[in-house]
């Protein structure tokens, strides 16, 4: 819900979606580990580490069903992997890690310097 006298134009509505897709728990570390290849469900559990199989399972549905990842059936073996839409993101998303660890040195910095 936007508070009062915030932009509730086209712009804020359209950051409002995409935060009610990548917002969700996991879905950044999902769309992450899927950046360089296709991973069985199984190899992105491990990679994730913590995951329970029925959050993974909603969240690659929730992604397929925005488009983000697509399912591949390759010799019987189920792999998920990055949409090209996806792959859009992925500069976005390493930005928003570069930011995240820039923050994590200011915090350690002002602790130190401080």
């Amino acid at each position: 819900m936007a508070q009062a006298g915030a932009d509730t134009g086209p712009e804020y509505e359209a950051a409002a979606g995409i935060w009610r897709i990548l917002g969700r728990r996991w879905t950044f570390l999902i769309l992450w580990n899927l950046e360089n290849k296709a991973m069985r469900f199984n190899e992105l559990k491990k990679a994730l580490g913590g995951i329970a199989n029925t959050v993974l399972s909603d969240r690659l549905a929730e992604l397929e069903g925005e488009g983000l990842v697509a399912r591949n059936v390759v010799q019987g073996r189920t792999e998920y992997g990055l949409t090209a839409g996806a792959r859009e993101l992925q500069t976005i998303l390493r930005e928003m890690g570069r930011w995240r660890a820039r923050r994590a040195l200011l915090s350690v910095s002002d602790v130190i310097f401080s």
